[in-house]
């Protein structure tokens, strides 16, 4: 299994995060602010856990957001 980590930035709007994170995972609206907060507060945040391939695809398109993302296998 993957790890989606959002990390946090300083350039994005909260409410830009916000709907990025529910457009790319389908999370309510209270998960992706609590991920959004918590990679605020920690440096970065797991948006979600999956398999390498849907991991991978769901980091570029936080990039494709404009959201900084990364992936690691646990």
């Amino acid at each position: 299994m993957w790890e989606v980590l959002l990390h946090n930035d300083d350039h994005n709007e909260m409410e830009h995060v916000l709907l990025s994170l529910r457009i790319v995972f389908s999370h309510p609206a209270q998960l992706a602010c609590k991920i959004m907060i918590e990679a605020h507060q920690r440096g970065s945040a797991v948006a979600e856990v999956e398999g390498r391939s849907e991991a991978e695809k769901h980091c570029a398109q936080l990039r494709g957001f404009g959201l900084s993302s990364s992936t690691r296998k646990i």
